[in-house]
């Protein structure tokens, strides 16, 4: 008697989760897929990083937006032959695993050659500006004091008129 019930239970939260299930995706095939204030797709959510893959194409691939399958094997082998001194100290890579080279030649689809285009004049004035301007703030600090990298082509002491 106690195996049934048992069998009767199992078979009740069985029967209760599998309804639920179908409950559920029926109510999310009916559904709208959100938007953005501007009525673009809300693209908000967990995403998942799988594959390795740069950030900007190599000039060789040219505009293929698609590695071969021999081009992926290739870019794992390169990240299996590496040697082992370039991870010396590195303690916490025990929690990261070597990501498979994915299929895609770069994250940026915009250029089409899938490269980070250069900054316009208009840009190289603006961080030209944005380094001299702090560079003026460290002028007078340890920084500049001990010409440590982040001073480069700045000077210690106060400004000169």
């Amino acid at each position: 008697m106690r195996r049934l019930h048992e069998l009767l239970g199992v078979a009740a939260v069985f029967t209760t989760v599998t309804v639920l299930l179908q409950v559920t995706a029926g109510s999310v095939r009916g559904q709208a897929p959100s938007a953005t204030a501007w009525g673009h797709p809300n693209l908000e959510g967990i995403w998942l990083d799988v594959f390795a893959t740069p950030l900007e194409r190599a000039p060789e691939i040219g505009a293929r937006e698609f590695a071969t399958t021999e081009e992926r094997a290739a870019r794992d082998q390169v990240q299996l032959d590496r040697p082992s001194v370039l991870v010396s100290g590195a303690y916490n890579a025990v929690y990261t695993s070597a990501k498979p080279a994915g299929p895609r030649t770069s994250l940026v689809v915009d250029p089409p050659n899938g490269r980070i285009p250069a900054l316009t004049t208009e840009a190289q004035r603006r961080n030209e500006l944005e380094r001299e301007w702090r560079l003026m703030l460290l002028r007078n600090t340890e920084t500049c004091r001990n010409n440590a990298p982040a001073c480069a082509g700045g000077e210690y002491g106060p400004p000169s008129s």
